[in-house]
């Protein structure tokens, strides 16, 4: 059910995207700025997703109206958010459950998934495929940001293995607690 939610997500990211006009964001390439949206947005404020919100408003993106939520929500509540750069553009949601995901229509899957790497302790647990979507799910530990214990979170990144239509790619993170919460299966999180 998620992944058809995400699947829809992107479709509303466009739609969104048009409606909302153009914000900047961060510099650097695609692959780059969406892992480094989702490390700002969603893996800084694990346990303190209620910063998310302010952090967003903050930075100028805008929140996307009720009535285009649906497709990205379903019949769970949660606040989404876009931002269309020169060349980043992006869609913040935060989930009733906990989960946070950005979803970056120029990122190329496989190359976000070399900076995930390359960017965070982590452990790859699942690959999968469904139809053209592949989703990989890795274990991640990430540092607190004011010294406190590490976080841990899985982590779901949603490509297309359809590389001439640009997808883009979609990152989402559960906090071990919601992780918990929502039933998924607790790892042996990277040291």
């Amino acid at each position: 059910m998620q992944a058809l939610l995400f699947r829809l997500a992107a479709t509303v990211f466009v739609v969104a995207a048009s409606v909302l006009g153009v914000v900047g964001a961060h510099a650097g390439n695609e692959e780059e700025a969406a892992y480094a949206n989702f490390e700002a947005f969603c893996l800084d404020h694990l346990t303190t997703q209620q910063d998310i919100a302010r952090t967003a408003g903050a930075v100028g993106l805008r929140q996307i109206p009720d009535e285009l939520k649906f497709p990205i929500f379903g019949d769970r509540s949660g606040t989404a958010w876009s931002s269309v750069g020169n060349k980043n553009r992006f869609m913040l949601a935060l989930f009733e459950n906990g989960a946070c995901g950005v979803s970056a229509i120029d990122a190329d899957g496989d190359g976000v998934i070399e900076v995930l790497r390359a960017n965070s302790r982590n452990q790859q647990l699942a690959r999968d495929k469904v139809g053209s979507e592949i989703d990989t799910m890795f274990a991640l530990t990430y540092p607190d940001r004011n010294g406190g214990p590490d976080k841990h979170a899985l982590v779901v990144v949603q490509t297309s293995g359809l590389k001439t239509i640009g997808a883009g790619t979609r990152l989402t993170a559960f906090s071990e607690e919601a992780a918990k919460k929502s039933g998924l299966p607790i790892p042996e999180w990277p040291k």
